[in-house]
């Protein structure tokens, strides 16, 4: 049993991991939004099948001001879990009207192991 109990905890060690990952890859995102670098934020995207290409484009529609309004109204990633190679986390959002919604994001470990944004 105590073989058992070791390998709960690496599991849970390494959930802590992905999840650390996980909203270090996001908050890394916003702030390059806040920084006007949508390049750099971008990078923070999943590069698995168009995920990044489908978000450049969106970006790109959106222009700048409206995304740097967009991302200050979440709040911190929460209640995040890990489930094989995705994760996913809550946060809550404000819109400019001032409507509260939960959220959630979802992040996917990419072939080169780095775990970035796939949804949200």
């Amino acid at each position: 049993a105590g073989e058992e109990m070791e390998e709960k905890k690496s599991q849970k060690q390494e959930d802590y991991e992905v999840i650390g990952a996980c909203i270090g890859q996001w908050n890394k995102m916003k702030e390059a939004i806040a920084q006007g670098e949508v390049a750099e934020a971008l990078n923070s995207y999943s590069d698995y099948l168009d995920t990044r290409d489908q978000y450049r484009e969106s970006f790109a529609k959106m222009g700048l001001p409206r995304l740097q309004s967009i991302f200050p109204g979440f709040g911190d990633l929460y209640d995040c879990e890990v489930v094989f190679a995705s994760a996913h986390c809550k946060s809550v959002v404000r819109n400019a009207a001032g409507t509260v919604v939960v959220t959630k994001i979802r992040f996917e470990r990419n072939p080169d192991h780095v775990w970035r944004i796939r949804s949200f």
